[in-house]
């Protein structure tokens, strides 16, 4: 069985600072979605090509649009608890 689908919410979906109006998809893994609550408005770390990227929670999902064995997982949370506020976030929509 698939770790990442072993969480309520086993994908998140990211902002990252790139130059593209759209949202990326990546797997929760279970080792940190035991000791922490993922919120919208979160900073995380997560892999981008050959490097990583500081990008933004947008949302929590039980799915994802791509197939679960492309989606690669979240590095590290870079925050504990929100940095952008949902009405912040609501705004950036």
């Amino acid at each position: 069985m698939q770790e990442a689908l072993l969480t309520p919410y086993p994908f998140i979906k990211v902002a990252l600072p790139i130059p593209m109006r759209t949202l990326f998809d990546y797997k929760v893994p279970k080792a940190i979605a035991l000791r922490h609550e993922l919120k919208p408005g979160m900073r995380i770390k997560v892999p981008f090509g050959k490097s990583s990227r500081l990008g933004v929670i947008v949302a929590l999902s039980e799915t994802s649009d791509w197939d679960s064995e492309q989606v690669k997982p979240l590095t590290s949370l870079h925050d504990e608890s929100p940095v952008i506020t949902t009405e912040l976030m609501a705004l950036c929509e």
